[in-house]
């Protein structure tokens, strides 16, 4: 049951995964903007539109955080650091992790005040996935990385 990515992997599949991955991410937002619950401490702080973008982030590191934990369950190698090797739910997940940064940096954009170090920090994982994508290699150590969502999640969930 190995799946692995060749050389001939389909770019186009990758892209669809990253832009339908941005547009879910917009979509959950807008619903949960326009049928979220809000407390009344929120409401008056009009801090709305954070908190559910808060939300939008949670859902983000549930997601990303179960799938890295899952990577590892599927493939036990991946612990092996085979830097050539790249299996397609690690590929999968890699694309989603692109996605939701996207989604995030058009958020960011649309801020009054632009916040320079998530900005930078956006740029820096487009730099890093871009690079994994594209070469085929290395994808263990993004989805090493990725296991340090399952800590966001608990401290996301401390924000709410």
């Amino acid at each position: 049951m190995e799946m692995t990515y060749t050389a001939q992997h389909n770019f186009i599949f990758d892209a669809f995964i990253v832009l339908t991955t941005t547009l879910l991410f917009k979509l959950l937002n807008f619903v949960l903007s326009s049928y979220g619950p809000v407390s009344s401490h929120v409401a008056s702080s009009g801090k709305h539109l954070y908190w559910f973008n808060i939300m939008t982030s949670w859902v983000n590191s549930i997601v990303i955080g179960i799938g890295a934990v899952y990577c590892f369950y599927l493939f036990p190698d991946m612990s092996e650091f085979t830097f050539s090797k790249q299996y397609a739910a690690s590929r999968f997940m890699i694309c989603v992790c692109v996605g939701y940064f996207i989604y995030d940096t058009i958020v960011c954009l649309h801020k009054p005040q632009l916040d320079w170090v998530i900005l930078l920090h956006h740029f820096l994982g487009f730099l890093t996935a871009g690079a994994i994508i594209i070469s085929h290699r290395y994808a263990t150590v993004l989805i090493v990385g990725m296991l340090g969502e399952v800590n966001l999640f608990s401290c996301t969930h401390d924000n709410l």
